[in-house]
């Protein structure tokens, strides 16, 4: 239950048969992300930005399952003589759904009159496996989700961006947000219990070895003749 002038109120829990419960703040434990645009409100979540495009990558697979169950021939429009009574156009549907439909009857060869003619009016599976429609949403899901593309697609780096690709994954999207899951756990339920969650990046392996590049150079810096709190500054 939220006020746009105090924020979070409480929560409403529907228990089934018109009824319901209510809940103050402080019984349960909420996850909410900040929003730069409100005060109160929470945040847009990054699924949420991301369904857009995961809506565009269902639709296709739903296009792809249809078309073979029909046994993948394209939408079709049969135009009969003009003045065919409505019985004899439904009969005609009905024995080219029989003849035609369904994968079993895939490729099928069947003889029709002289007076009715198919006319092709959709697209087929080749529309798809030469469209970069599928590719780019996929990059759009990565992006909304704040996952690098080297991640998930093998030509979208050479080794050293991957590499750099991988701190960033942490640094960028990673930490930032479970930094902001552990403020919430301690403040809303292990502080009270004498407990709190400490987040140590830095003892991850993929920034131990990014710590070791730094101290062989600050190394290099000073046997150099550089000083050592300056050396620190250079490097970070």
């Amino acid at each position: 239950q939220w006020s746009e002038a105090a924020g979070l109120t409480g929560f409403k829990r529907l228990l089934g048969n018109g009824q319901s419960r209510l809940f103050e703040p402080e019984d349960y434990v909420y996850f909410s992300r900040l929003n730069p645009n409100h005060e109160t409100v929470p945040g847009r979540p990054p699924a949420q930005a991301a369904m857009a495009a995961a809506g565009v990558l269902y639709n296709v697979d739903s296009f792809a399952s249809a078309f073979f169950r029909r046994g993948a021939i394209k939408a079709t429009l049969l135009t009969a003589p003009l003045g065919t009574s409505p019985t004899e156009r439904d009969r005609l549907k009905t024995w080219w759904r029989r003849a035609f439909g369904g994968i079993g009857n895939a490729f099928a060869t069947e003889v029709v009159s002289a007076d009715v003619k198919p006319v092709t009016v959709g697209e087929g599976m080749e529309s798809l496996s030469q469209s970069s429609l599928t590719q780019e949403k996929k990059a759009d899901i990565a992006t909304a989700l704040g996952v690098p593309h080297s991640l998930l697609f093998s030509n979208a780096a050479n080794y050293a961006t991957a590499q750099q690709d991988d701190i960033h994954f942490y640094d960028k999207t990673m930490i930032p947000s479970f930094t902001r899951l552990a403020e919430i756990l301690n403040e809303q339920l292990l502080e009270a219990q004498g407990y709190a969650l400490e987040v140590r990046p830095d003892a991850m392996s993929i920034f131990q070895a990014d710590e070791n590049e730094r101290a062989v150079s600050i190394q290099a810096l000073v046997t150099a003749g550089l000083p050592l709190d300056l050396a620190l500054e250079v490097l970070g």
